[in-house]
């Protein structure tokens, strides 16, 4: 009832999307763990993948169009047994983002130095978010700046984090 216009919804792209974010979630604490930010950054775009609405084909952006349809979700399980399934590398399809976040997370990947790029939060207008080398910050500030605030006519909205310990319990 929220989206207009749609006909259907991919349920089995949505399901890969759940299954193969979770696994990802898995693997990205190993990631940060061992300070492998280049590999994190491969499945935040894979995570993207699944949540973006648009993709570039050259000329422009076009909807997406993944239905996870019987023939590739049959390809997808037929060595499930053997582990020779990585389910952490297909995308699936939630399609949750906006042409607006496709397009800023295509700009940030395009920059030298980051890592990747995902949707955050929870879609349908929310933000991106951007894993770059400390290097790399100054020249992502201005290409989105360059290619998506000013067109736009856009006050840039910016915040640069720093990564800190995660979360952890609290005894009392």
């Amino acid at each position: 009832s929220t989206h207009e216009g749609i006909d259907y919804y991919p349920l089995r792209a949505v399901i890969l999307y759940g299954i193969s974010e979770c696994k990802r979630a898995q693997i990205c604490r190993e990631l940060l763990q061992k300070g492998d930010m280049e590999t994190l950054g491969k499945h935040m775009k894979i995570s993207h993948d699944g949540d973006r609405v648009v993709r570039w084909n050259g000329n422009q952006y076009v909807s997406t169009d993944f239905t996870a349809g019987d023939d590739y979700l049959t390809n997808l399980t037929s060595n499930i047994e053997s582990d020779a399934v990585s389910l952490e590398l297909h995308s699936g399809c939630y399609s949750c983002s906006t042409p607006e976040i496709d397009f800023i997370v295509d700009t940030a990947c395009n920059v030298p130095g980051i890592c990747g790029a995902q949707l955050s939060g929870a879609g349908l207008g929310g933000c991106a978010m951007v894993l770059a080398k400390e290097s790399a910050v100054q020249a992502l500030k201005q290409k989105l700046i360059d290619r998506y605030y000013q067109p736009r006519n856009i006050e840039p909205e910016i915040t640069i984090c720093n990564p800190v310990h995660g979360s952890g319990t609290i005894k009392y």
